[in-house]
């Protein structure tokens, strides 16, 4: 409701199909509303870490162009005072009043899904587009591949601004599983990750080799795990340690 709530108040600010959106946000429900909502609208998100420097931000900016940049209370500030900005406050005052849009903006497959950036320790930050079909493949394949046949609890340790999000975020909701958004903090630290984990009994989780590294020296490492499916990817890695 929410997410189709947010779609129509962002349809009254001139996104429609293939519209760029920022999201500027922490891990939690917020940024899921919001992906949804920009994809409801038909729009494209495109994913800003607000702990960028100012420099990175200006230019993904400036290169995206998105009509609109949706924030909460916390990362707003990380925004230049030029950009248009819609705060996604604690409450959901913000458009609690918005019928959902009707009609709903129809969507194809070759549409614009999110623009990603790439690090740039290259040169510049490239804009990398995918595409609706792109993510639709991926989700399939990944559900097929992996035997999925079930509802299960996904974790999600990475930013939106890491392409690997997609699996965490994406899966659970078209299986009719739970995405359970892990803060940065707590994903970096592994008795708390821990905690999480065992208490709320998570199936899945997506991690990149370094990261499950550094996990891997603390002694409650193996609490941690996931009790299914544990997705290593997104750097390379070596036999042996795995």
């Amino acid at each position: 409701r929410a997410a189709d709530q947010l779609a129509s108040l962002l349809h009254e600010h001139g996104v429609g199909s293939e519209s760029p959106v920022g999201i500027c946000m922490p891990r939690c429900e917020h940024m899921v509303v919001a992906v949804l909502g920009v994809l409801k609208a038909g729009g494209c998100f495109v994913p800003l870490d607000p702990a960028d420097p100012p420099a990175r931000m200006s230019r993904i900016l400036m290169d995206a162009n998105p009509r609109i940049v949706l924030t909460t209370p916390a990362t707003t500030k990380a925004i230049p005072p030029s950009t248009t900005v819609l705060e996604l406050d604690p409450e959901w005052k913000l458009f609690e009043s918005c019928l959902p849009l009707n009609p709903p903006v129809p969507v194809v497959p070759a549409m614009a899904a999110y623009l990603l950036y790439t690090s740039g320790s290259t040169g510049q930050p490239k804009g990398v587009l995918v595409e609706h079909r792109n993510v639709t493949s991926y989700v399939l394949a990944l559900i097929q591949q992996l035997g999925i046949d079930t509802p299960l609890k996904y974790a999600l340790v990475q930013p939106l601004t890491v392409d690997s999000s997609i699996t965490a975020l994406t899966v659970p909701l078209v299986t009719g599983g739970e995405v359970h958004v892990i803060s940065r903090e707590r994903s970096l630290d592994a008795a708390a990750l821990a905690d999480w984990m065992q208490a709320q009994g998570v199936d899945c989780l997506k991690i990149a080799p370094s990261h499950l590294r550094a996990l891997q020296t603390s002694p409650r490492f193996s609490e941690l795990l996931p009790r299914r499916l544990l997705i290593v990817g997104g750097e390379a890695s070596t036999w042996s340690w795995l």
